[in-house]
């Protein structure tokens, strides 16, 4: 069994080397087999020697290790073939894991021998045992919000695979601590009831061995009762008590940390119902229950309290989402949402979109569900002109790569681009009765009327009917470079040096960045981010050949996206910028300006280049303002100054906007909506300044709730703009302000 599990690991991506889930899939596989061997072999000593002594529960606990050690062996020799990126951290996973799990399910086995005489039922027992920890475990992940779990046998579940941001937990250490309890209580217990050394216990001896073990295993049910607080588990009072700031509206339950300011929390409980108002009207149903939302002060705190970071999740079967707080309105609410609303028509445990009986879910059509029903732009770009330029590319998984269980081994943007823009086709074309009829029941087919080639077909035909920008495929080269987690090279430990090196770049630590920078590129020399900051890096030591080198390097290569060369340049710019260098800065961003971007980045840079054209004085105001210090952003505190320095030499509206912005990224909407209209009024430098600033106005009149502008407005920009993204952006603007006077005109 232990060579046979190796071996299948070794052949398996994510699980061929040690760590986490190779650690998980050891003891969850091995701790039942380790048991049965412990019960037989304490039986087949007693039956040769009538006798039980300490001596018995050691060598089944050396054979558990042994039995570990197979496997674990077989992965370190594997990484002669494949990248072994953690070795510390994943040998920590196998030492607090399998390496104490499985000896202890041995140890386990012994005493169900010694408290069963039977063979056959000792040994079912010692089976049954580490089973009924798993057993119950999914029964609570089920039953609670968390999403994690640690177990005596199996050690440590972290969630899903999508969550990369994955580290060994401290708290693992001490949980094995109350390990340490039950192999001593076991042992205990064991012996007061068993034989010692070939002779009889006394009574009063047994007595207190038997007491003592007992005495252990009920304190380890104490502490496990503790488990919420010392971080090893979690419950739905836990969560409310940390999040003790709860709202009640319409359709939504809101809980969030009590320092949530109340007019933030009020915009986000307005948004929840909003939001699943608008689910339910395009699913065509009527909401029935209510819809609880957690909302969590980061994603260090949501890992803590549910398990997951770098995620935001639902459980549709207890009507529950799970977020981090995000500026308003929250990007990933509506996504959320439509797993939470659509378990009104889901099926099974789970109630999502399931086969047999509900036992099976489909998870592109639960999740291309999710996209299809919270439909939004990103870089302006909807998901089926998304999924066009994924086809454009090639980079389209098919149909077989995507419906079914493969689906999780697809990349998660390229998977929940192409299901999302199918689904969606499905909603437009066929109406809501189709898609619940798909979503209940998990058959496209049934649910169309069209066998999978038809509609594949179909959809092919409208995605290439799509209009796309000329930046769509070089801007879809850059978003969906990256691969599956199951194709990716040290997943974890490449995202553990990205959010590192973010935290780099923000501190405006040169030094670290290089050093992060080369570590990536020491795993994965394709990643082309990592090379693009090395520009950025070099240029702020002032090594100008080797930013100089490295720029040209990303040009000749045309595996590198044409936007992360421009990030390149801009970089380059950025620090001739700072250098008071506005000749070289100037090329620099003229030279990233004609590459491929998207409309915010565009937006910057031209911004950038008209401020090298200014006169120094006014130049170094925006520099200040626009590229900040070492790369680091300036404080609200001083961007509000700088704006008002620019606002006093310059004519038209750029200093209004700019410290606009600063308002509304501190929340700060009813200051900023005079300021926007000051600056449209007196103008703002280029096209795209303007078109952002009326944007911002919108949303500025709708967070202060003057429905009635944001709704002229709004329709003059639906009137306005031709781009598919922005008309659907402006009509989701319009329901909801048509929502909202709503519920103000209902509370009158």
């Amino acid at each position: 069994m232990a060579l046979t599990i190796g071996v299948v690991l070794c052949a398996l991506p994510l699980f061929n080397t040690i760590g986490a889930e190779s650690a998980l899939v050891v003891s969850i596989v091995l701790s039942p087999f380790a048991a049965a061997l412990g019960a037989r072999h304490l039986i087949t000593q007693r039956a040769k020697s009538g006798a039980i002594d300490l001596q018995v529960f050691l060598q089944s606990g050396l054979a558990g290790v042994g039995l570990v050690g197979i496997p674990l062996a077989l992965l370190m020799a594997n990484a002669l073939r494949v990248r072994w990126c953690e070795p510390l951290e994943g040998l920590l996973f196998f030492l607090f894991g399998p390496l104490m799990g499985v000896p202890l399910a041995a140890v386990m086995g012994c005493a169900c021998a010694c408290l069963v005489r039977s063979t056959k039922r000792a040994t079912a027992l010692a089976v049954l045992l580490p089973l009924l920890e798993i057993g119950t475990t999914l029964w609570l992940l089920w039953f609670e919000p968390g999403i994690f779990a640690y177990g005596h046998f199996f050690g440590y579940f972290p969630g899903t695979l999508y969550d990369l941001g994955l580290a060994f937990p401290p708290v693992y250490a001490t949980f094995r601590v109350t390990s340490a309890l039950m192999f001593v209580g076991f042992v205990m217990v064991s012996t007061g009831v068993g034989l010692h050394g070939g002779a009889e216990l006394r009574r009063w001896q047994k007595v207190a061995y038997v007491a003592a073990g007992i005495g252990l295993l009920v304190m380890l049910v104490v502490v496990d009762g503790q488990g919420p607080q010392i971080g090893y588990r979690t419950s739905r009072s836990w969560l409310r008590q940390n999040l003790s700031l709860h709202l009640e509206g319409e359709h939504c339950d809101v809980h969030m940390p009590r320092d949530v300011p109340r007019e933030e929390a009020r915009r986000l409980l307005e948004d929840c119902d909003f939001r699943a108002s608008q689910v339910a009207d395009h699913l065509g149903i009527t909401l029935k229950s209510r819809v609880t939302v957690y909302f969590f002060k980061s994603a260090e705190e949501k890992r803590q309290l549910v398990g997951a970071a770098d995620i935001m999740f639902a459980k549709p079967w207890h009507q529950e989402a799970y977020l981090q707080l995000m500026p308003w309105p929250h990007p990933v609410l509506a996504h959320e949402l439509v797993h939470v609303v659509a378990a009104q028509i889901g099926t099974g445990p789970f109630r999502v979109s399931a086969r047999l009986g509900g036992l099976w879910p489909e998870p592109a059509i639960i999740e291309g569900t999710a996209v299809a029903l919270a439909w939004g732009t990103i870089d302006e770009l909807t998901p089926h002109q998304w999924a066009k330029a994924l086809v454009a590319i090639g980079k389209a998984p098919s149909y077989q790569e995507i419906f079914g269980a493969s689906f999780l081994r697809q990349a998660p943007n390229q998977a929940y681009t192409i299901a999302g823009s199918v689904i969606g086709y499905i909603a437009d074309r066929y109406g809501a009765g189709a898609l619940r009829h798909l979503y209940t029941e998990g058959d496209i087919s049934k649910a169309t009327g069209r066998d999978i080639s038809q509609l594949m077909s179909e959809w092919r035909a409208f995605i290439n009917q799509q209009s796309l920008p000329p930046a769509a495929w070089a801007l879809a080269r850059a978003r969906f470079e990256r691969p599956g987690v199951f194709y990716q090279i040290c997943p974890h430990r490449i995202a553990e040096l990205q959010s590192l090196l973010v935290d780099d770049a923000r501190s405006g630590d040169v030094h670290m960045v290089l050093r992060t920078c080369r570590s990536i590129l020491d795993i994965d020399p394709r990643y082309s981010a990592a090379q693009a900051m090395l520009v950025w890096a070099h240029a702020q030591r002032k090594e100008w050949r080797q930013a100089e080198a490295r720029i040209r390097s990303l040009h000749a290569n045309p595996d590198i996206p044409r936007p992360i060369v421009a990030k390149s340049e801009e970089a380059l710019g950025d620090t001739y910028f700072e250098a008071g260098d506005l000749k070289q800065a100037k090329i620099r961003y003229d030279r990233a300006l004609r590459e491929p971007l998207a409309i915010e980045n565009r937006r910057l840079l031209e911004l950038k280049a008209l401020s090298t054209r200014r006169p120094k004085d006014e130049a170094i105001l925006l520099r200040a303002y626009l590229v900040g210090q070492n790369g680091v952003a300036p404080q609200p505190a001083w961007g509000m100054y700088l704006a008002q320095r620019i606002s006093e030499k310059r004519t038209d509206g750029l200093g209004p906007y700019l410290a606009a912005r600063q308002l509304i990224n501190q929340q700060a909407y009813e200051p900023a909506v005079p300021m926007l209209r000051h600056a449209l009024d007196r103008g703002l430098p280029t096209p795209l300044l303007a078109e952002e600033a009326d944007r911002l106005l919108g949303l500025a009149l709708v967070a202060t709730r003057q429905f009635s502008l944001a709704t002229t407005l709004f329709q003059a920009r639906l009137s306005r703009l031709v781009t598919s993204g922005n008309q659907f952006e402006a009509r989701d603007w319009l329901e909801r302000v048509a929502y909202l006077a709503g519920l103000g005109a209902a509370g009158t």
